[in-house]
């Protein structure tokens, strides 16, 4: 399955090259970017499976559904995204999910202000916190969780 993925990631990778996507970013980032961000709608997904079927309180159930769906997230993007970077993988889990509660605190950060300064009806307000989470996500997984040494 690797080889499919790692086949088809190259072939994207020479298609955004020949239309110039690489004067504005890497060809490699763009398609990381991409797969980054289908995994983190398979670990919305499950975060709301999680929180639903969870037969604790509300707070209980977000934690959990939270720290779930970092997991999940983790793996598949180790696997997938990243291509098992040569780093230890306890120490990347750990770096990723720091990322990820710090991601969690902007995204609370960017949800309040949207509605409470920005006026945002709340569905609105989620988009926008979760784009601007998830931004910091992939940077933050980019550059410092899942980088390579």
């Amino acid at each position: 399955m690797t080889g499919v993925i790692t086949t088809a990631e190259r072939r994207v990778e020479a298609a955004l090259r020949s239309l110039g996507v690489g004067r504005l970013a890497r060809p490699a980032r763009v398609v990381r970017a991409v797969e980054f961000g289908a995994v983190g709608a398979t670990g919305t997904l499950v975060n709301a499976a999680v929180f639903v079927l969870a037969p604790v309180a509300y707070l209980f159930a977000g934690v959990l559904a939270f720290a779930t769906g970092t997991t999940w997230t983790f793996a598949f993007n180790w696997t997938i995204t990243y291509n098992r970077p040569r780093s230890s993988l306890l120490s990347a889990f750990w770096r990723y999910a720091s990322v990820y509660v710090a991601g969690f605190l902007v995204y609370g950060a960017a949800l309040a202000a949207a509605v409470e300064v920005g006026g945002f009806p709340t569905l609105h307000a989620n988009l926008l916190a979760i784009v601007v989470a998830g931004t910091l996500n992939f940077a933050g997984s980019e550059l410092y969780a899942l980088a390579e040494d």
